[in-house]
């Protein structure tokens, strides 16, 4: 059985790739964190979408985890990330059961997106990422 842990570093692993710097863009991983305990999840996740390249990839990684986490899910079909997650949190969408998103589940997905932040920062800067296609 998996513990939260290794759940967020799985994902972490998983989306690291991804989430690296490209050449040309500078690199908003360390900040993230900061943006999002200064700013809150839905304003940097709106931040994201409009500064797009690594930005918006590190929050469609949050999408994807939190939706892996069953915290964030998106039922029906179709990606989960950061577009829809916004949308969702900002209750603009439903989610499971139908329902839009309660303030307990903005908190829970901001504490949750931190500590798989955690992860990804370190994992993007590590060999590891080099692993995964």
């Amino acid at each position: 059985m998996e513990n939260l842990e290794q759940r967020r570093a799985e994902n972490a692993l998983s989306r690291a790739h991804a989430c690296r710097k490209q050449p040309g863009e500078g690199d908003c991983l360390s900040g993230y964190p900061g943006l999002i305990i200064n700013n809150g999840l839905l304003a940097c996740l709106a931040y994201s979408l409009e500064k797009e390249g690594q930005h918006q990839r590190v929050g469609d990684a949050i999408a994807f985890h939190l939706h892996e986490m069953e915290i964030c899910e998106r039922v029906g079909g179709g990606a989960s990330d950061a577009q829809w997650l916004l949308q969702y949190l900002s209750s603009q969408v439903n989610g499971p059961r139908n329902q839009p998103a309660t303030a307990h589940t903005l908190r829970r997905a901001t504490d949750e997106a931190l500590a798989f932040l955690g992860y990804l920062k370190r994992f993007v800067k590590t060999p590891l990422a080099n692993l995964q296609p």
